[in-house]
């Protein structure tokens, strides 16, 4: 596992071996499991068994020790295989900021780094990391980026920094916790940078709410094209740091994250129990550490940032503490601004909630400068305030989407229910003429069948009639002859 930057080369050799020291207290499994051969020979030709929970300080070393000689020609092969031909050794000199520290067990090395502290020791550039073909696979890469982390706790402020183009190397600093900042698209021999080379950053420093930290890590966002509106919260003078950087061409591939190693890694468990620990320490303070009054600030509201003319623009929030006279100022700002922008006195108003929430954050500014205990306090109550506003916020979104939603149900069989409909009118309809039809001849039928019988009965009655009277007849007459 490798990891190259290009540099210009010295003459003269200064080491920093990475000399273990020991101490008689049992040693954890954990750190056994770190780097230990598979086999007990393997353990006893090239480990010490007192090696591997040490506290590791860098050592001057010089060419008069044989094990010294015998690790540097190491180095010398172990580069020249890696590299294509170039010797590391060469590039360190007294006057070269660039380092060169050992990890060895006795004369067998185990793995070297070659790196630098920059900016006024606030950021460590990693160089060169090679590990022996022959000790790949225990985690020695880690192990190693395990000790830069020790090292760069002494300074408060430290982003790591490291240019490679090797994939094993991108993927061991990816897995440990690093995070690509950008890929180097043209060589520069001046600013020793070679085309294809992936910048890499990662803090380990104990103090994460420094400016310089801050200033580092969001030049890497997407900033806003237009200057915040003016807020209550007190904020020191814009500060130009430099360029804006271009918008990302493809976000997925710029996006910063946590990458774990594949499956494909020979000791996956091992590899993966290292990179969880390495990546907790760094997110985890050291005890002994106490963050200073501007640290919590910064932390609690952090800096404005904007793109400007193509500048990037930084403004941190006002230290100075206050009195009692700005506590009259911001109640005046603050009722002036309401009536300036025709904030609603009742109900919900966007604008009212806006200005009262940084009238909010200045008194915690004003709180956390006098005592950060009860600005961190007055924190935990704006942010629990803030996230019973956004449930309710989140709950009246779910009651809009669900009724939306259960209107579009309800509406899915309309047309269907509508067309259906419209068929029954038509067939009521056509029913409705056909009842009417059958109905004027159930009328004409009835009629003629009435007057049919009105006739028959009128026929009957003539019968009738007549038969009675020549009934009459008949009788008057067998009268007349019994007479």
């Amino acid at each position: 596992m490798c990891s190259s930057q290009n540099n210009n080369t010295n003459n003269v050799v200064s080491v920093h071996m990475v000399n273990p020291v020991v101490d008689d207290e049992p040693k954890p499994k954990a750190a056994l499991n770190n780097c230990c051969p598979s086999t007990p020979a393997e353990k006893e030709a090239v480990f010490s068994p007192q090696w591997y929970h040490c506290v590791y300080p860098r050592k001057p070393a010089t060419r008069s020790d044989p094990i010294m000689m015998k690790l540097l020609d190491q180095v010398k092969e172990l580069s020249e295989a890696e590299f294509e031909g170039e010797n590391c050794l060469e590039k360190i000199s007294g006057r070269s900021p660039w380092k060169l520290s050992i990890l060895a067990s006795g004369d067998q090395l185990c793995a070297f780094i070659v790196y630098k502290f920059v900016n006024d020791r606030r950021a460590f550039s990693v160089g060169k990391l090679a590990v022996p073909k022959a000790m790949r696979g225990r985690g020695l890469g880690t192990f190693v980026m395990k000790w830069v982390k020790e090292s760069c706790k002494a300074n408060p402020n430290v982003d790591i920094v490291t240019l490679s183009s090797l994939p094993a190397a991108i993927k061991l600093y990816k897995k440990i916790g690093f995070k690509k900042i950008y890929t180097i698209t043209q060589s520069d021999p001046d600013e020793e940078l070679v085309e294809g080379q992936v910048y890499m950053e990662m803090n380990w420093g104990k103090s994460i709410g420094r400016r310089s930290i801050i200033s580092a890590h969001m030049a890497t966002a997407v900033l806003p094209q237009e200057c915040p509106r003016e807020s209550l919260v007190r904020y020191d003078p814009p500060q130009d740091v430099g360029e804006a950087p271009e918008p990302p061409v493809n976000p997925e591939e710029d996006e910063l994250k946590f990458l774990g190693i594949e499956a494909s890694d020979p000791d996956k468990a091992i590899a993966d129990a290292i990179a969880a620990q390495l990546t907790e320490s760094a997110e985890l303070p050291p005890m002994d550490s106490k963050p200073t009054t501007e640290d919590v600030l910064h932390i609690l509201l952090p800096p404005r940032e904007w793109a400007e003319n193509g500048r990037h623009i930084l403004q941190h929030v006002n230290n100075q503490p206050s009195t009692r006279l700005d506590v009259i100022q911001l109640q005046e700002a603050l009722d002036e601004k309401l009536m300036e922008r025709q904030a609603r006195e009742t109900g919900i108003c966007p604008v009212r909630e806006e200005l009262y929430g940084q009238c909010f954050d200045e008194l915690i500014r004003q709180v956390t400068l006098d005592c950060p205990e009860r600005g961190l306090l007055l924190l935990r109550i704006r942010n629990e305030i803030r996230m019973t506003i956004a449930a309710y916020q989140t709950l009246y979104h779910s009651s809009v989407v669900f009724g939306t939603r259960k209107q579009i149900q309800s509406e899915e069989g309309k047309d269907e229910a509508e067309q259906k409909l419209q068929e029954l009118r038509e067939k009521r309809r056509t029913l409705a003429t056909k009842l009417a039809e059958l109905e004027r001849r159930c009328e004409a039928i009835e009629r003629r069948e009435s007057e049919r019988n009105n006739i028959d009965e009128r026929k009957r009655k003539e019968e009738i009639d007549f038969l009675k009277h020549q009934g009459q007849h008949l009788q008057t007459f067998l009268e007349g002859l019994e007479k």
